[in-house]
């Protein structure tokens, strides 16, 4: 991101970041002028108008890729995929992949809104 704003003055960058197994979500924003001065603002009431969803700990079913995550081995290989699963009636699960092809694919392809079924154990296959 360092090279790209500093090729585009003026210009801001956002990185984001998810650590743990989909449990801790980081981000930045960056750019090349100096910030403005410091503005705290209350944005809770507006988190709250945000429409929420149902999380299922245990689902079984056939649901739809919203994000998935593939955390990869010292030597660069994934391992398995952590997804969260839009259930048929909007809930959400997590569920995860461990078949190697599958999880291969989720490196090579893009697989949000794919159809996944989940297993009673919350592993999930591709359909």
């Amino acid at each position: 991101m360092a090279e790209l704003l500093a090729a585009n003055p003026g210009r801001r960058g956002l990185i984001t970041a998810n650590g743990g197994y989909l449990t801790k979500h980081s981000f930045g924003v960056y750019g090349t002028e100096p910030p403005s001065e410091f503005r705290w603002e209350d944005m809770q009431p507006a988190v709250d108008r945000e429409p929420t969803g149902d999380g299922l700990v245990e689902w079984e079913g056939i649901g739809t890729v919203e994000a998935w995550t593939t955390p990869v081995n010292r030597d660069g290989q994934p391992e398995k995929a952590f997804l969260a699963v839009r259930t048929p009636d909007g809930s959400r699960s997590l569920a995860v992949i461990t078949d190697p092809a599958s999880v291969q694919a989720t490196v090579r392809e893009d697989i949000a809104g794919v159809k996944v079924a989940v297993a009673p154990d919350g592993t999930a296959t591709l359909r």
